[in-house]
């Protein structure tokens, strides 16, 4: 038995993962808790993880941590690459931060799908996967 969640996206209890059709080309996609971090040029860690649950009517939290000031670009794009909301484009301090998407993009909400969090900072890309369902 399949729960629906949208015309698009169908979970599968059974196997535990979601099936997105876009336009007939299927996407699986089973969520996993993870952080990833990568090193910078000067050997300082960057954290980066999704802090709300996947999938999520209400959006997505994510955070960081800087391991001094510096600039970051955070975007969120659409499994078709192109970038549907620009986080944070700035220095940042060094710190544990936070940032919030909730799929509103003037006054348009995001439609259900697979997105990808990017965060770019140091020379490094680190990337997260989250479900929006509406």
């Amino acid at each position: 038995v399949h729960r629906y969640y949208s015309k698009d996206l169908d979970y599968d209890p059974v196997h535990d993962f979601f099936v997105l059709n876009l336009g007939g080309v299927f996407w699986l996609y089973r969520y996993e808790e993870r952080t990833a971090s990568v090193e910078t040029a000067s050997g300082g860690g960057v954290a980066f993880r999704l802090s709300s649950s996947s999938p999520s009517s209400e959006g997505v939290d994510l955070t960081f941590n800087l391991p001094r000031q510096q600039a970051l670009d955070a975007a969120i794009f659409n499994v078709s690459g192109e970038r549907v909301a620009t986080l944070s484009a700035g220095r940042w301090p060094q710190g544990a931060h936070s940032l919030h998407w909730n799929g509103d993009e003037s006054g348009h909400l995001a439609p259900s799908g697979l997105y990808f969090a990017r965060l770019e900072t140091g020379g490094r890309t680190i990337t997260r996967k989250f479900t929006l369902l509406r």
